[in-house]
This record gives structure tokens, sequence and C-alpha cells, in this order.
């Protein structure tokens, strides 16, 4: 039996290409306005009229956490809370 370390090496010298580095899409001024219209004409989810009232609540950090609960990832959460702190 062969350990791991002694087997062959096909390529030795592997080449990477270099990453593409990526665009936000929420800093496009057409979606930036796209968004604007869908807020005042539907107004907010019902879990961001409860991040509206923790954070008129003073609440910050129950807020962040309750958005991370809905969202999913933390920096999305705080980035959510500091958006809708906006509108408070």
């Amino acid at each position: 039996m062969v350990s791991h370390t002694k087997t062959y090496k096909k390529n030795s010298t592997i080449v990477r290409l270099p990453k593409k580095e990526h665009k936000s899409r929420d800093t496009h001024d057409r979606n930036m306005l796209v968004k604007e219209v869908v807020h005042e004409c539907m107004g907010f989810a019902p879990y961001e009229r409860r991040l509206l009232e923790l954070l008129r609540l003073n609440k910050d950090r129950q807020a962040v956490r309750f958005a991370n609960k809905r969202i999913g990832k933390f920096t999305l959460a705080k980035k959510k809370v500091n958006q809708i702190s906006q509108y408070k």
C-alpha cells in the first residue's frame, strides 16, 4: 500500500487565473431607484415593520438578532438594520 504523499504528481506547476472582482448589485443607480419605488408603492415586509418597531424602542441589538434569524447571514442582517434605520 502506498501513502498519499508518495503518489505520482501529474501537474507539478498549477497556473491559476486571477479571480474576478465581485461587484455589488446594490451600488447601481437603477437598482437603487427600483428599490425606492418598490418601498414607496408596496411598503415594508412584515419582518421589516417589526425591525422598525424594535429600532424605535432603541433595541438595536435585538433588531440585529431578529434580522439575522429572518435573513440567515449576520453581515446581511446588519446591512438590513442600517438600511431600515434610515426610515426610522
